[in-house]
């Protein structure tokens, strides 16, 4: 399995890295999954990547610098050092959600989405930097969405147009976007949808650090 000459049921992980650009030392990152189901090619791991930076940058703001994204294989560091086992993408791009007078909120205050799958426990992506204070009220000190319909349009519109649905469950491209298991059990995404507002702490576990395969 390399990065080289992937085939069909190799897994990869991607993952997109940031900062702040008021702060650059403040970094976070968001991992995806996807397999293979039929023979690829390198071209096909940095098409995904582009269109996860791009589906990512719809829904940011402009004060997200997006840094760099790394594919990975599904296999454990080598001993000694395989250069083929991952490749680097530089980025050197920003969100597009322009801030104007709106007032972004705390890092911690995230827009949740859901990893939509056939069957089993849906899965979770966290996006920081994306909401503002007119996106959001707290009722009873809960953060909720003030227009859910209007923040879900969004979300479906990011999809489209960087065509990511073309790497879900009954799209044309390789690799398909997944969620695997630590035994590899495979359950392929049928969408990604809006799920709400979320909370969650910088360095996060599962959300700020990449898992180990």
């Amino acid at each position: 399995m390399t990065v080289l000459e992937p085939g069909s049921g190799d897994a990869f992980i991607f993952r997109i890295w940031k900062n702040h650009t008021s702060d650059p030392s403040v970094r976070w990152v968001n991992t995806y999954e996807a397999r293979f189901t039929a023979d690829g090619t390198t071209g096909d791991l940095s098409s995904l990547v582009a269109g996860l930076v791009s589906f990512e940058q719809a829904l940011a703001f402009e004060t997200t610098h997006f840094l760099y994204a790394t594919v990975s294989t599904w296999e454990e560091d080598s001993h000694p050092y395989n250069p083929d086992s991952f490749m680097t993408v530089d980025l050197g791009a920003s969100g597009l959600r322009v801030i104007g007078t709106l007032r972004p909120l705390e890092l911690r205050v995230c827009l949740s989405l859901r990893r939509a799958v056939s069957s089993g426990f849906q899965g979770k992506i966290e996006l920081r930097n994306s909401l503002a204070s007119g996106d959001v009220v707290a009722p009873a000190g809960i953060n909720t969405l003030v227009d859910p319909a209007a923040m879900a349009s969004a979300v479906s519109t990011a999809i489209i147009d960087a065509d990511l649905g073309a790497n879900m469950v009954g799209g044309l491209s390789q690799p398909k976007l997944a969620m695997i298991g630590t035994s590899e059990v495979t359950r392929f995404l049928t969408d990604i949808a809006l799920r709400g507002v979320s909370n969650v702490p910088l360095n996060h576990k599962y959300f700020d650090r990449a898992p180990t395969p």
